[in-house]
């Protein structure tokens, strides 16, 4: 199916998103899932879980989708790609296809946004907040956390890019 978890992870692959399919490929298995493709026993099958359905922004387009393949290459300078890990689901989430494709774009224009330098940090900002509250809003607290965790990186990324103090 065109909006299938498998087919979208894929295409964050093939649009150079390592960390958005990272970060997608954990929100749409469960751990046993994610243990299962590390090689690890995957235990007894997990039931689905069902998340909420609720109105979601739609992440904003503008330069950030039209960046050219060269630049969507690398990181910015001073911007951590490896942050804390957002933990797999107990279970498998049972997520409408509808809600994958706007995690996936919201994603993908976060990164996107992100490796196009300090110019586009707030977009990148903004489309982590976007994602992290609709985990608030589904009540998964620590998907929205680690989201949030996120905006703070794209902020001190800001401030270094800038050379003010108190970046980290």
């Amino acid at each position: 199916a065109v909006g299938s978890p498998q087919q979208l992870c894929v295409e964050l692959l093939l649009a150079g998103c390592v960390q958005s399919f990272i970060d997608f490929f954990v929100i749409t298995h469960s751990a046993e899932d994610v243990m299962a493709s590390l090689g690890e026993r995957a235990g007894d099958a997990a039931k689905p879980r069902r998340f909420k359905p609720v109105e979601m922004e739609k992440p904003g387009k503008g330069p950030v989708s039209a960046a050219p393949a060269s630049q969507q290459q690398q990181p910015a300078e001073g911007i951590s790609t490896s942050s804390t890990t957002l933990q797999p689901l107990q279970t498998a989430p049972a997520v409408p296809e509808e809600t994958l494709v706007f995690l996936k774009e919201t994603l993908e224009s976060a990164e996107t946004a992100r490796r196009l330098g300090p110019t586009y940090l707030s977009q990148c900002f903004e489309q982590y907040r976007v994602v992290a509250e609709y985990f608030e809003k589904i009540h998964d607290l620590d998907s929205a956390r680690y989201f949030h965790r996120r905006c703070g990186e794209v902020v001190a990324a800001g401030i270094a890019s800038k050379g003010g103090a108190g970046a980290g």
